[in-house]
């Protein structure tokens, strides 16, 4: 994770000197399978050992122990935190009331007046000349919310 923030700070200094953008590529890995239907039994036992132990959490743990700068008991408390804070967004996700389907499309777009549900309950888009010479959107009804670009 350090390296990612060293590289983070050094793209931001160079491009606020002009030397133009930074791609800082981060690798991930899916210790689990896709879902709980998916025992993930087709990857090599040692595959999943050797990214285990490169693991940014465990790292930075590791870190934080090795010099002293939290403790046993510390970290057992953020955890606990952690797992709190997220119970309540469940329950609050829970409890509310579904959005409206207008609000299927909000912050997904850049223009999002170009996009959204017609009054026929039809995903549409507003502005023929976005999909000239790159994609074609094909309407869908509302029920399936996907859109498909071909």
């Amino acid at each position: 994770m350090s390296t990612c923030i060293t590289m983070s700070e050094g793209g931001c200094k160079g491009a606020g000197r002009g030397e133009g953008p930074t791609l800082v590529e981060c690798e991930t890995y899916r210790f689990r399978g896709h879902s709980l239907a998916d025992l993930d039994e087709l990857r090599d036992p040692a595959e999943k050992a050797r990214y285990a132990a490169r693991h940014p959490i465990t790292a930075l743990k590791k870190y934080l122990f090795e010099y002293k700068l939290a403790s046993e008991q510390e970290l057992k408390a953020i955890d606990k935190k952690i797992d709190e804070v997220v119970e309540d967004a469940v329950e609050f996700a829970d409890e509310s009331p579904l959005p409206p389907s207008s609000q299927l499309l909000e912050n997904v777009f850049a223009d999002p007046k170009g996009f959204g549900i017609g009054p026929d309950g039809r995903y549409r888009c507003e502005d023929p000349k976005f999909t000239e010479g790159t994609a074609h959107v094909q309407s869908l009804k509302l029920n399936v919310n996907f859109m498909f670009w071909v």
